[in-house]
This record gives structure tokens, C-alpha cells and sequence, in this order.
């Protein structure tokens, strides 16, 4: 199997370095992207096999670009990272369509088996939405509502929480 790519979208540039470096090491493919301009252009290649995104960008919010993404690509996989979070924010990232939410500074280990389940869940939907469309037994809104039940029925979208080192 080739390397899934992944796009980083984050205005600090260590981040995006450190980031990609960790996840390069872990096989992946990375793409990158310092602010909301930047992600936009990208939707003109090829989608990505997820995207983590940064909630405060020099340019607005990394929530702004989840209806954008999902609108475009609507079975990747969108991670929230930020250093800012709270409750409502995290609630408001679920609610536009965020598999996760994960606080800064980022637990290595967590995030790579949040970003496995992601992945294993798009594939998944992937999956079935290809053969409900094989089928054409179902009108499209259908096979969408069959694949939305047969998902919620897999791995839950978390929200996850770092813990720290000195805890």
C-alpha cells in the first residue's frame, strides 16, 4: 500500500515541522499549509487522506475550513488541534464535522492511534458508500443515511485529552 498523504495546517512553522517529521517517520506523506488561504488552495489537488488542522490561524478560524472541506471531501478524516481549547470549542469542531478535537501540546502516541482510527473510519465509509453505489438499489441521500448508520455503529469519534508527562 502507497503512503496515505496528510495535510498539516498550522501558522507555526516548528509545529508543521515537528509534526511532519514525526508522522514522515511513521510512513506518511505530508502536505502543508501556514493559514486559512493556504488550505483553500489546496482543494484544488488531490484530497488527502486526512487533515489535521490548527483552531487559530493568522487568517480566521480552522473551523471555518471544516463545512469548506467536508463539502469537497466529505469522508476525510478532520483532526482540531489547539492550544486554546475549551468545552465549547471543542463541542462547536464536533458539531461542523471534526473527527476529533486534541489539546496541544499533542501526545505523540495518542494522536497516532487517533489518526489510525480515522483513517480505518474513512476507509470504511468508503467502503460502503462504494458498494451501496454498486448496488443502485438506494437513491444517494439513502445510501448516505445507510452509510451514516452502519458508521455510527464502528469506532466513536473521540474527543481526546492530553495528559501530562509530570501528571
Amino acid at each position: 500500500m502507497s503512503a496515505e498523504n496528510l495535510l498539516i495546517i498550522d501558522d507555526e512553522p516548528m509545529v508543521r515541522l515537528g509534526l511532519g517529521e514525526m508522522l514522515k517517520a511513521e510512513g506518511y506523506r505530508i502536505d502543508e499549509a501556514e493559514n486559512l488561504a493556504a488550505a483553500r488552495q489546496r482543494l484544488k489537488g488531490a484530497p488527502p487522506a486526512a487533515i489535521l488542522t490548527d483552531m487559530q490561524l493568522p487568517d480566521g478560524s480552522g473551523l471555518d475550513l471544516i463545512p469548506v472541506f467536508r463539502e469537497a471531501w466529505p469522508e476525510i478524516p478532520i483532526l482540531v488541534m489547539t492550544a486554546h481549547g475549551s468545552i465549547d470549542t471543542a463541542v462547536l469542531a464536533m458539531q461542523a464535522g471534526a473527527f476529533t478535537y486534541l489539546q496541544k501540546p499533542l501526545n505523540t502516541e495518542e494522536l497516532l492511534v487517533v489518526l489510525r482510527k480515522a483513517l480505518d473510519t474513512s476507509r470504511l465509509e468508503w467502503q460502503i458508500e462504494d458498494r451501496l453505489h454498486r448496488l443502485r438499489v438506494l437513491p444517494r441521500s439513502e445510501r448516505r443515511r445507510v452509510r451514516n448508520e452502519c458508521i455510527s455503529r464502528g469506532p466513536p469519534h473521540h474527543q481526546t485529552k492530553n495528559k501530562s508527562p509530570a501528571s
